[in-house]
């Protein structure tokens, strides 16, 4: 029988101000992540969640509810990693 290959998951870390770009604008950067949902596994971690909810307060006014359902999203879309201290 033939072996059956899953496809190879590119991994993909992105920046706050990516994120910002996705969950504001339906721009570039929207559409590029839009397109590779299925075939790139994206990591973040907490602490990129905790700036990106502060500059969608901050920087966008978003309100808390919006601002919630943006992160929900997000944390879909992500695997998180622990975050380790460099010395």
């Amino acid at each position: 029988p033939k072996k059956k290959y899953l496809p190879c998951r590119v991994r993909v870390l992105l920046d706050t101000n990516v994120w910002l770009a996705i969950l504001t604008t339906d721009g570039f950067c929207r559409e590029i992540w839009r397109r590779s949902r299925r075939d790139c596994q994206f990591y973040g971690s907490r602490g990129l969640l905790d700036e990106l909810e502060e500059k969608l307060r901050s920087k966008f006014g978003f309100v808390f509810e919006r601002s919630f359902a943006s992160l929900r999203m997000t944390k879909r879309t992500m695997e998180l990693l622990k975050e380790t201290a460099v010395a």
